[in-house]
């Protein structure tokens, strides 16, 4: 069990270090989450990729390829178009369908269940898998209404500017001046500008409907990134950047000796499982972080209203009012005395 973090607002490069701390020191039971909640959608591919006649390890149909041979084959295709293609129509259809219901019931539950894997490291409590993802099977429903939210305004965003093309097609073929075209540019770049920031805002909106009873969690992520667009997408970059490199290290590796096999493309689908564990992780400690950011100011400004001057001397004289008196006197002993009482 590792010890409870110290709440308070996290460095750039802190975020980072307890990211990879989690992981390293709760690999084996995030390991184990992921085949159990990840384990159904890799045997059904599997399986398709199997009755398509792939073969399980590579050179298992009698050919031999050279490492470079195999590398250089990887870039034109991993065969496992050709494995689909190969399948039935009626089993193709029962494979697809199986393989979507699995993807969005497990998918968004595993996610979930790094998360609170996390926040149980977070507060120095024990890492029990059973509890873990039945508290993320609880907020399945939560979860997946919030996420078809995000995707259906993903969707808008991305129509928008598509219907302009044909407009932008018709002044192709017109002649129009370069000052049409500068124009055009730019609002083209402050509308991608404006999709980044709306994303970035509201990107935390599944780690918010994980940790409080909200759905879909967009006004709560809004509320949360107040203030911090420019450095949730430094980190955002940064951690795409560590990601990559890792994923695309571990993937060549595979690429190279178990290239066109159903366990290569197994281990390719592991590593890339492996670069959602770092981001989700990733967005639970800056979640964390920016929930003291925000929510602790509020809480500051909250008790720094009630240490104005103003209120100091408005206590002092409600005191004096409510004072014993004799005789039409102030018993200025018993106030003092009061006084130190309350000290």
């Amino acid at each position: 069990m590792m010890e409870k973090w110290i709440e308070k607002p996290r460095e750039f490069g802190e975020i980072l270090d307890l990211t990879f701390l989690v992981i390293r020191k709760q690999f084996a039971k995030i390991f184990l989450i992921m085949m159990i909640l990840g384990g159904p959608i890799l045997l059904v591919q599997a399986m398709a990729m199997y009755s398509g006649g792939m073969p399980v390890l590579p050179g298992s149909t009698g050919e031999s390829f050279s490492t470079i041979d195999s590398f250089l084959l990887s870039f034109e295709s991993s065969g496992i178009d050709q494995a689909i293609a190969n399948v039935g129509g009626i089993e193709l259809a029962i494979l697809i369908i199986t393989l979507a219901l699995l993807t969005i019931v497990l998918l968004p539950v595993a996610m979930a269940a790094i998360i609170i894997l996390t926040d149980k490291v977070k507060n120095g409590e024990s890492v029990e898998i059973g509890p873990i993802i039945k508290q993320a099977f609880s907020r399945f429903g939560a979860l997946l209404g919030g996420s078809i939210v995000y995707l259906l305004i993903l969707f808008g965003l991305i129509l928008v500017p598509s219907l302009g093309f044909p407009f932008l097609f018709l002044a192709g073929n017109l002649d129009v001046g370069p000052l049409l075209i500068m124009v055009s540019v730019v609002a083209g770049l402050a509308y991608l500008f404006g999709v980044v920031y709306l994303l970035t805002r509201w990107g935390f909106y599944f780690t918010a409907i994980v940790f409080e009873k909200v759905s879909p969690g967009i006004g709560k992520s809004w509320r949360l990134t107040k203030g911090q667009f420019w450095r949730l997408v430094g980190l955002y970059i940064v951690l795409n950047i560590i990601v990559t490199m890792i994923t695309f290290a571990l993937q060549f590796v595979s690429t190279i000796f178990l290239s066109g096999s159903i366990l290569g493309y197994l281990l390719d689908t592991l590593f890339t499982a492996l670069s959602y564990v770092i981001m989700n992780v990733a967005f639970a400690v800056v979640y964390f972080d920016l929930r003291v950011r925000n929510e602790g100011a509020d809480i500051q400004e909250m008790l720094n209203s009630y240490a104005q001057p103003e209120d100091v001397e408005k206590a002092e004289d409600e005191m004096v009012e409510d004072a014993p008196f004799e005789d039409g006197k102030v018993d200025h002993h018993s106030t003092l005395d009061t006084k130190e009482t309350e000290k």
